[in-house]
């Protein structure tokens, strides 16, 4: 565009970057912990199998969905259709928020994992079995799976550790020994419960432990502490959760603690 006033000599012409430098920038496509696209992960559903898993539950047309927010929260849905029915069913949800961890005397960056649910809607359940605390339908059956590609994106990421709170004592047998509890007297009473109440089942000692059924030797009523549980994603901080004086402490708590139902 050219100025018509006196001074002709005065070129007002935009150029094509000036113009598209004015215009709003198209929304840019949200990623999961900052570089995992959608797309990216429909194709690590196929390669890692867990698509043909959920294919022979019935469930097609896998579609993810990432929610992003500002303050540094995510959302991962998984969405299936099962056989004929077109309404999508939710199969896979985790919900995330960035955050800073405080441990060994120093900060670190880490992946606070908020929820992680993985049920079969449609599933009916088996004769003999119960859910567990917590859940609304029967698992897929995939959980190793999920996990292990989660954390495994996370590896790639500026997180220096994730960090979770299992709601449920069987949350924390799901997690561990990947991940291992920020206090190691907390880890110490964590596997003095798997040692006493695992015999049980998976399912009763965790219902144990909700309905307030276990007792330490004291015979003081025992309940689940939902604690701080981290995998270390940086070596210094690695190194911290399987130093000498952390297996000390887990040790000498695991070896003081005793656990019945009464």
């Amino acid at each position: 565009m050219k100025w018509l006033g006196k001074d002709t000599s005065l070129d007002f012409s935009l150029g094509e970057d000036e113009v598209l430098g004015q215009l709003p920038a198209a929304p840019s496509e949200p990623l999961l912990f900052g570089h995992i696209s959608p797309s990216r992960i429909s194709a690590d559903l196929r390669s890692s199998g867990i698509s043909a898993e959920l294919q022979a539950r019935g469930y097609a047309e896998l579609l993810p969905r990432l929610h992003d927010w500002p303050d540094g929260r995510q959302r991962l849905q998984l969405l299936g259709r099962y056989r004929e029915i077109p309404e999508l069913q939710l199969l896979v949800d985790l919900r995330c928020h960035s955050d800073t961890l405080e441990l060994g005397g120093r900060s670190w960056s880490a992946l606070g994992w908020d929820w992680l649910e993985m049920e079969d809607p449609m599933a009916v359940l088996a004769p003999g079995r119960s859910l567990l605390p917590g859940q609304r339908a029967p698992g897929l059956g995939i959980y190793r799976q999920v996990t292990s590609l989660m954390l495994a994106y996370t590896r790639g990421s500026a997180f220096q550790a994730v960090a979770a709170h299992p709601s449920f004592f069987h949350n924390a047998v799901l997690y561990h020994p990947v991940f291992r509890f920020s206090d190691p007297r907390c880890q110490g009473q964590f596997l003095a419960l798997r040692r006493d109440l695992l015999p049980l089942g998976l399912a009763a000692a965790a219902w144990a432990l909700e309905r307030g059924e276990v007792q330490g030797a004291d015979g003081k009523l025992f309940g689940w502490p939902a604690g701080e549980m981290v995998q270390a994603l940086h070596p210094d901080l690695r190194q911290a959760l399987h130093s000498p004086s952390y297996e000390a402490a887990c040790c000498e708590t695991r070896e003081s603690l005793h656990f019945r139902l009464f």
